[in-house]
């Protein structure tokens, strides 16, 4: 197994097989010209790299990509790792060739906190330590609902101020990340070129915080008018105030339906992985790539 880094032209190359996985209602040059603006984003560009393992002849074995990130584990902050876009070609597949290349690329620095979502079973990832947790992707009917909650718009470092100040909501310790503007800019470049894609006019005000029953509750909402939801961030999912406002901001955008992740061990519908946590829990903050 030969392991390198993929250029440019790599990557183009494997949009056509990711789409066919992950690339939704988006055709393959709709997902490759995606892909190609997040990964010329700065940060992109500073924290993202492709990884392509090959046999002797040059053809692929599997490959996957790595973001930078930073955590809060415990009480510390540390660098880690958003494992991303596994993918390993049909006819290279029952092979081990993707944990052997995971197995590499953790071996560069293997005290360092990683995440990942796998389509695989979790005993697939529990090999190399991870650890198995359970989450719900929750897709609500957008429909006019009464709020009494007060919600203010935030710029994006009040937004990251806010999420850093907001750990009570942390029902146990736990993992987050610990968001920076230029991370939280990535995330809406998706967005930017959905809406220019649509043809329509991404709002400007996407961050917020809540004054709900007495609680201060950041909130993020974006539409994605291709997947036709309001992608939400929402750090208290048990809040009906923060709920409702997502389902209203759905209304507002004219899309059908808002989407959240919560914490749910009872029916889980993710089963995302971590490895070299603290504590084997790690909140939504960690898990919401919008």
């Amino acid at each position: 197994m030969i392991i390198e880094i993929a250029e440019d032209l790599d990557r183009l190359a494997l949009a056509r097989p990711r789409s066919e996985l992950w690339g939704g209602p988006l055709s393959t040059a709709q997902y490759a010209e995606r892909n190609i603006r997040l990964y010329a984003h700065p940060f992109g560009k500073a924290k993202i790299i492709t990884w392509l393992a090959r046999n002797n002849d040059g053809n692929l074995l599997t490959s996957l990509d790595t973001f930078e990130v930073k955590f809060r584990s415990g009480k510390e902050i540390v660098t880690g790792y958003h494992i991303a876009s596994v993918y390993t070609p049909p006819d290279q597949r029952g092979h081990d060739h993707a944990r052997k290349l995971l197995s590499t690329v953790l071996s560069k620095n293997p005290s360092a906190l990683s995440i990942l979502f796998s389509d695989l079973r979790p005993s697939y990832y529990e090999k190399l330590g991870y650890e198995s947790f359970s989450m719900r992707e929750n897709i609500l009917s957008a429909q006019a609902v009464d709020r009494r909650g007060l919600e203010t718009a935030l710029d994006s470092k009040s937004f990251v101020k806010e999420l850093a100040n907001r750990k009570e909501f942390l029902t146990k310790p736990g993992v987050t990340v610990e968001y920076d503007e230029l991370y939280l800019d990535w995330h809406i470049e998706r967005f930017r070129y959905f809406s220019e894609l649509t043809q329509k006019r991404l709002p400007t005000e996407i961050f917020w915080i809540g004054e709900h029953s007495g609680k201060l509750h950041p909130i993020a909402s974006i539409p994605n008018f291709v997947s036709g939801n309001e992608e939400g961030m929402v750090l208290d999912g048990q809040c009906s105030h923060c709920i409702n406002f997502l389902v209203n901001q759905a209304v507002l955008h004219g899309l059908p339906s808002a989407r959240f992740w919560v914490e749910d061990r009872v029916a889980p519908n993710k089963i995302p992985m971590i490895r070299n946590a603290a504590v084997p829990w790690v909140d939504r903050q960690a898990l919401d790539y919008w």
